[in-house]
């Protein structure tokens, strides 16, 4: 892959981790997710469209007293205007269980000129991954 589009997907997920959840910015979903984007939050229904998505993280955020999230890429396939990258990402919120390890699964595609997140699954790790 090149190293443009590596910081390409580096600089979006930069943007998840600090403006939308570590600056509790909910609009710069926006430059995150595509328009028609979807999530699908464990033990919830899946949700659709940039509204939806920002006021979850919003709600999400306020009630897990979340403080800030790492996205850890473990592997990332790009196949056209297509990409699928599986990782990691470590939540830590002022819960006493804090912090907490997610897998996550997000399906990317181009929108206009630049890459989002179409479709974003995540879930809790293990107990042996949490240690």
């Amino acid at each position: 892959m090149a190293s443009q589009q590596t910081e390409d997907f580096q600089r979006i997920n930069a943007i998840f981790e600090n403006e939308v959840i570590g600056g509790k910015n909910f609009s710069a979903v926006s430059q995150v997710y595509t328009t028609n984007a979807r999530i699908l939050p464990p033990g919830a229904d899946m949700l659709e469209g940039l509204d939806h998505i920002g006021a979850f993280w919003e709600q999400t955020v306020s009630a897990l007293g979340v403080q800030s999230l790492k996205l850890s890429p473990v592997d990332l396939q790009v196949t056209g205007d297509i990409a699928v990258e599986i990782g990691t990402a470590e939540l830590v919120t002022n819960q006493p269980t804090s912090p907490n390890i997610l897998k996550y699964v997000v399906i990317w595609k181009k929108e206009g000129e630049g890459w989002k997140w179409q479709t974003d699954i995540w879930n809790a790790a293990s107990e042996s991954q949490q240690k």
